[in-house]
């Protein structure tokens, strides 16, 4: 994510939804930069954020340590889940779900090291929401679709 105040966002988000960390890339923004800051409202205290390196190798230790990783893909692929299909239970209890950035979206590599591709699903013509909207609406879908709600 490079846009601060959408990382800003991000956090609020994870902290109202009881994400347990956020993991970033180092291309990342600076999410001590103000903006970020007071677009979380604090919150940035209330979440841990963790630098990792190669997030190819990250997703696969998540996987092979039982958290299911999900990757958010604006894109009706074959194969990918729509957030709105899902039942309650469909999401793993334990979870992670890996957004990119603004302009580029994720790499093809680490969809490809997730478990499953997922998209929210909207109205004809439109192609994609901003990163933050995803995450709010992505994560509150995976905490009632795992049971958390």
């Amino acid at each position: 994510v490079n846009n601060m105040a959408n990382m800003g966002s991000i956090i609020r988000c994870a902290a109202a939804f009881g994400v347990d960390a956020i993991l970033m890339t180092a291309t990342c923004c600076n999410v001590w930069y103000r903006q970020s800051v007071r677009v979380s409202m604090g919150y940035i205290a209330k979440v841990p954020i963790i630098t990792v390196g190669n997030l190819e190798n990250v997703i696969s230790e998540l996987e092979n340590s039982e958290i299911t990783c999900y990757a958010a893909i604006s894109e009706n692929r074959t194969g990918t889940l729509a957030l709105e299909d899902l039942e309650k239970g469909d999401i793993a209890s334990s979870w992670c779900c890996v957004l990119g950035n603004e302009a580029n979206g994720i790499q093809p590599e680490v969809i490809r090291n997730c478990s499953f591709s997922i998209r929210i699903r909207m109205q004809g013509g439109i192609d994609s929401l901003s990163v933050s909207v995803a995450a709010g609406i992505l994560l509150h879908g995976f905490l009632e679709k795992s049971g958390g709600l």
